[in-house]
């Protein structure tokens, strides 16, 4: 998707960047164009438009890649030795790499696993942030509940398939907080990670209902 290849976008890429140009022009999602993608992949694609057109997009998934690449670098020190907690060149290389090989599996980029990613790392570091607590500290602060319920909701109306990692780390927390006799805190949890559910799912079907394409959106998304 970068401006400097004009003819290597892939279909969907294609399509996402299509709808999101709709958008910008007063065009409803589902309603005036369809696809079986969650809205957030057009939303993106729509902000990136704004930002510069086509080259905004492309800026735009840069910034992705790079709140990708911090959460997973601050969630792989919690795991490394003491002595190599302090920041490191050679981590940071070795994750910029990783990240320019999924480019590969992107398929030319600007598709939701990319948009996906940096909630997906998000929730990854905040369970690596309490696993590694965990003893000295049971209980999970109800925050990071509330942002596993956003990064949930973001994933699930761009691909819910997506949000399989985020999902199976909520199952394994409360499996964990049942076993640890830890019920009020869970049940804590439990509100706030709905309560980050509802922050961003009500939002989005406020917005097709008022567009009149809400029946749409639950069909095609």
């Amino acid at each position: 998707t970068s401006p400097l290849y004009p003819y290597s976008q892939g279909a969907d890429s294609a399509l996402f960047a299509l709808v999101g140009r709709g958008i910008t022009e007063g065009k409803v999602m589902y309603a005036d164009f369809f696809d079986h993608k969650g809205p957030f992949i057009f939303f993106f694609n729509a902000l990136g438009y704004l930002v510069g057109k086509r080259t905004g997009i492309f800026l735009l998934q840069g910034v992705f890649g790079c709140i990708s690449i911090t959460f997973l670098y601050k969630a792989f020190t919690l795991l490394v030795p003491p002595n190599r907690k302090s920041f490191k060149w050679d981590y940071l290389f070795l994750f910029v790499c990783g990240y320019i090989v999924c480019f590969h599996t992107f398929e030319h980029g600007n598709l939701t696993e990319e948009y996906s990613q940096p909630f997906i790392s998000c929730s990854l570091y905040l369970f690596v942030k309490y696993a590694t607590q965990a003893k000295t500290h049971p209980a999970h602060p109800p925050l990071y509940a509330f942002i596993y319920g956003i990064c949930l909701a973001f994933l699930a109306f761009m691909r819910l398939n997506n949000a399989v990692s985020v999902c199976s780390g909520i199952l394994a927390l409360f499996l964990y907080l049942l076993y640890i006799k830890q019920y009020k805190n869970l049940l804590v949890n439990l509100a706030f990670g709905v309560l980050g559910l509802s922050s961003v799912l009500l939002p989005v079907c406020g917005y097709f209902w008022y567009h009149s394409a809400f029946e749409e959106m639950i069909f095609d998304a």
